[in-house]
Formats: C-alpha cells, structure tokens, sequence
C-alpha cells in the first residue's frame, strides 16, 4: 500500500455493479479451493464441487456500503466479497501499456485482501482512507478483480468492539486504475511558516516513487501569481523553500473568502519529463496562543456543528459521492457555522473540498475511541497506517484546523507511547497543525473542570475538546441554570459535544426528556452557561447536525438511531436547529455568539 495523488490524473473508473457475497461465518478465502473466491472457479465446469459462483453473486453498487444495499445485509458486520470481472477496451488497454497501474481504493471498511487473477497483492488494515496498490504485472486485457472486505469489530481494531454508530461495512469510496509512469509523483503539498503584510514564506515538499526517486527535479508553478520554483531531490524526497514578497498580493484563504490557487508540480528525472500533477492551494496559518486559537493571526471564535459521514434518508448509509457530501456540508453553512467537527474517523475527501471551496474550518479525526488496546502490535500498526494516511490526505486541505488523536478515551496501559507516536508522526508529515482531542469531563462541585479527573491527553493536546451533557446526562436540567465550564489556563478549549435526544416531531413539557421541547430547553441552558463562561472558551460544538444509526440506541424513542440531531435522518428541522442557526447569527436570545472576537454571521 502508498499513498497516491489520484487529482488530475486519467483514469480507468470501475465504479458501478460488481458482484458481491456476504460471507457471515468467514469460510471462504484460500484454505480450501472449493471456497477460493480469488480463484474464479466455475462450479459448471470442475470436476468437483465448488462452493461459490462469480457469475451467480448478487449485484451490488461500487461505492456504497452493503448495510444498506439489501435488507438481509443490515446486521452483516463480518465479511463480504466483492469481484469484478473487467474486460478492458481497446482504449483503456492501450492507456495501461508500458505504465505502472495503480489499482486505488478511496476508502473501504474495514480490512482489505486483494486478488487480481487469482494472485494475492494485498492484506491491509487501513479503514475509511484511500489505498493505492502497483498490479502492473497482474493485469490481463481480461482482469478478475476479487475484494475481501472484513467489517468485524475486533478488541485489537480502531475503534474496538463497541462504539456508538453503525458499522456500514463495504467499499464506501470510488474504485479505479490509475496508470503512472515509472517515477510517479505520489504527492506533492505546501506548508505556511509566515503569512503577514511582509508576504508568505513556507516550503513544498514533493514525495516521489520509483526507480529514478534517488535523484531528480521538479519544477512547481502557481500561474495566477506568475511565480514558479524549482529544485532537486534524492532519496524519494524534494524541499523547495518558497518566498512570496507582499507586491505579489497573495489573499489568504479564510472562512469569509476561502481563496484557492490552482498549482502545477512537473516531475523530470535524467531520462526527461516523467510526471505532472495539478492541485489547490490556499496559504493560511493556524496558530495556538494562550487560550486562543488564530487563523492568519486574527483570533477565533468555532461555531461549530459534528457529524457522522452518513447520508441523509431513512436507510442512513455512508456517503458515496460529492453530492452526498454536499447535503451534508449544506446545513453546516445554513446554520451559519464556520467550523465542522468530522467524527469520529476519517471522512470522504469530498467533503474537505466542499470545506475548502466554501470557508468551514475542520477538526479531523482518527477512531481511538472508548477502550483501546493501545499496547498490542495490531493495534500500533493500525494507528500509526491510518494516522500517516489521513495526515497525507489532509495536509492538501487549508480547510483543516486540527487534527484529533482522540474521542472520550480510558487511560490503559501504552496511551502514553501511542500518543507521543502520533505526535512524532505529525511532526514529520503536517507540523503546522495543532493536535487535539475531545475529553469526556465531569461534573464536579457545580462546574465541568479538566483537573477533576486528570486525562493524560489535557497535556498532550494543543487544542482542548470537552464533551459535556449538562441537561441530559449530568447534572439534571434543574441544577443548569447555575452550572459553569473552565477550560485549560493556557490552552484553546471548546466544547466538542453538549446536546439531548429530541426525536422529530415529538413535543412535550420541557422538563421532561425525548421531544423537541426538551432538547430545545437543554440548548437554551448549555447556551446560558456559555454566555457565563466565554472567557475559557474558544468555541462550541453541538452533538449532533443530524440523526444517525447506532446500535446502542434501542429504546422506543430513537429504535436504533441516536435522535441528538438538530435535523433528523432525512433532513427535516428541528426546534434546536433554528435556535442554533438564529444565536451563531446573532439575531436570537441568550449566548449573542456573534458577537464573539474573530466570528462571522456568513462564515
């Protein structure tokens, strides 16, 4: 597996039906030929028994996930295989010839095994991220492609055997081949050391692979400000500082003008051009000063919303495509939020577009979450893979405020080392963004206070998240109205979580959960005791943009969803929604967030 830009490059896209058999026990995979999916067997023609037919398997769409393509595969949380029997046109073919192919996954759960014709390329553990894999030497004009998929929660996964939202399990993200030349341009991205009335200054780093990474050049170019740079590389690696002088008038990308500038990278080894990638960039700095946290130096105030990567309908599901991102990213601009909580694992790359494109800042998220076994190799490997791909992926972005380690963690044995690991890597691969994480904190003596409690992350985090249910868990809706929030002395804090299960369209008295009123009277509350507060506070976030599935929601009220949305599963609003929307405008009673240092009503 590696990391590879995909953006504007040709591509063969396998996207559509393929075929597809839920293995719930497990069974099938190389042990027997009789159950060797890979091997595409014909159970006409063998001359004995085999258990499975690749022309016989049920359709299924590519992406999308299975939970929600077929009743009986709801509940489906172990295995299912995916093939694709793909004859290439005269075109394609062609295209392929003389390239290295790169067969690329946006993003699959959980665990991946690959065969193409019948040869086994890959076995990894990388959920929700994109995954590229060279089949140059397996491919056939012909080409049976065979998808293991293993959805299985697992006491040594991220996250681990229980957590709260449904385990879609499949292909989520789009399938394709991607032909590349020999030294191929995995990545390319910019980093912004100073961005003041002086001008910008910063460094592009270039990733390269192949058989000519130990020495080479590159050349990258931002037409639109008539600049270019150019420079060697050795060993896989190019760093080129750049400096751009205040006369040029670069406009840094912000929530109220999100500004992106339109790059070229060219690759040239000894034999000549090899490689070209075009990509976006805007220039921005991100800084934690005290109990600040500064956008282009200018102080913020999060106005926040967090959602799952689950589509709106009655079904749920993952997101498939740009336009079930852009539903989504929609009611966060409606409600006039500058700031979108991703929990609790990486999302689809279309929403951090939406967010580039349209000005909302981004917390993104790997699932440690609950109880992890952080001491175990699998479990060290599975976090440090998928932290080094998320941090790839999303260091193109400007939309990306900070990057989480952790939700509502317990201390066990190894967090320590497993967070300075994930430190180190940061540091290596996007050391311009703060890490943070979000921290289930009591209520203690009339307040939510960090100390109570000590969570070794309190220390770690650059950015503090508190999770907090005033209202709903504890302490009761009665004891509120005198309740208080302190967050760290020195660093950014804001609250990641606060809210109450309102299902839509029921109504009752206020002080009485599972309706509207009552979630509409916790808001009001929570609101209170920020406007009391705002001096710890650098932001809110409120659990949750929309209803989702969760397996652990089985009362009569919510019957497998947890109802702390402001709009429900299909979208329809809320009593908190409009409250929410009317406080970050500035325009309803209580909190006046709009009035906060750094916010805008339209960001």
């Amino acid at each position: 597996m590696m990391f590879l830009q995909t953006r504007s490059r040709e591509q063969v896209v396998l996207d559509g039906t393929w075929g597809f058999m839920p293995d719930p026990m497990g069974a099938f995979g190389p042990a027997k030929r009789s159950r060797s999916v890979f091997q595409g067997l014909d159970p006409v023609k063998e001359d004995r028994a085999v258990e499975y037919d690749i022309n016989a398997m049920h359709d299924i769409q590519v992406p999308g996930d299975w939970n929600t393509q077929n009743p009986e595969w709801l509940n489906l949380e172990e295995a299912g295989w995916y093939t694709l029997n793909h004859t290439f046109s005269e075109t394609q073919w062609s295209q392929l010839q003389g390239q290295r192919n790169f067969l690329c996954f946006e993003s699959v759960n959980y665990s991946l095994r690959l065969w193409i014709n019948g040869h086994e390329v890959a076995d990894t553990q990388c959920p929700f991220l994109p995954q590229a894999f060279d089949i140059t030497e397996h491919l056939k004009e012909t080409t049976l492609i065979c998808v293991r998929v293993d959805a299985r929660r697992d006491a040594e996964r991220m996250p681990s055997k229980v957590y709260d939202w449904w385990n879609y399990g499949g292909i989520f993200g789009s399938v394709s081949i991607c032909p590349c030349p020999q030294t191929v341009l995995s990545d390319c991205h910019f980093t912004v050391e100073q961005l003041d009335d002086q001008g910008v200054r910063g460094a592009i780093t270039v990733d390269v692979d192949g058989p000519c990474a130990q020495g080479f050049s590159v050349e990258v170019s931002v037409p639109e400000l008539g600049l270019s740079w150019t420079g060697q590389g050795t060993d896989g690696v190019a760093r080129l500082a750049y400096t751009i002088g205040s006369d040029v008038g670069v406009v840094p990308w912000s929530c109220e003008n999100p500004k992106l500038y339109d790059y070229r990278v060219t690759l040239t080894t000894p034999e000549g051009k090899q490689d070209q990638l075009d990509l976006r960039v805007g220039f921005r700095t991100i800084e934690c000063r005290g109990k600040e946290i500064l956008l282009n130096g200018e102080s913020l105030f999060l106005k926040g919303i967090a959602w799952h990567d689950e589509r709106f309908g009655e079904l749920g599901g993952r997101t498939r495509n740009r336009e079930d991102c852009a539903e989504l990213v929609s009611v966060a601009k409606e409600l006039g939020a500058n700031f979108a909580r991703l929990a609790h694992y990486p999302h689809s790359e279309h929403t951090l577009d939406l967010c580039d494109e349209l000005g909302l800042l981004v917390w993104d998220e790997i699932p440690v979450y609950w109880a992890i076994e952080y001491d175990t190799p699998v479990t060290r490997e599975i976090g440090d893979t998928m932290w080094r791909q998320m941090l790839l992926r999303d260091r193109q972005h400007p939309c990306v405020l900070v990057h989480a380690v952790a939700n509502e963690t317990y201390d066990a044995p190894g967090k320590p080392e497993f967070m300075q690991g994930l430190r180190q890597v940061a540091q290596e691969l996007n050391p311009g963004i703060p890490l943070g994480a979000a921290i289930a904190v009591p209520f203690v003596d009339g307040e939510y206070t960090l100390f109570d409690r000590p969570d070794m992350l309190v220390e770690f985090s650059d950015v503090i998240g508190i999770n907090e249910y005033g209202g709903w868990y504890s302490p009761p809706l009665s004891k509120m109205p005198t309740a208080r929030v302190t967050g760290h002395p020195d660093k950014p804090t804001f609250i990641s979580e606060f809210g109450a299960s309102g299902p839509s369209g029921v109504h009752g008295p206020a002080d009485e959960l599972w309706n509207e009123d009552n979630q509409l009277e916790v808001y009001k509350q929570q609101f209170a005791m920020f406007g009391r507060c705002m001096d710890s506070l650098c932001g809110i976030s409120p659990w949750v943009m929309k209803d989702f599935r969760s397996p652990l929601r089985q009362n009569g009220f919510q019957r497998q969803f947890n109802c702390k949305g402001v709009v429900s599963a299909v979208g329809k609003q809320k009593m908190t929604y409009h409250f929410v929307r009317d406080q970050y405008a500035g325009s309803g009673p209580g909190l006046g967030l709009a009035g906060s240092e750094g916010s805008s009503a339209d960001a």
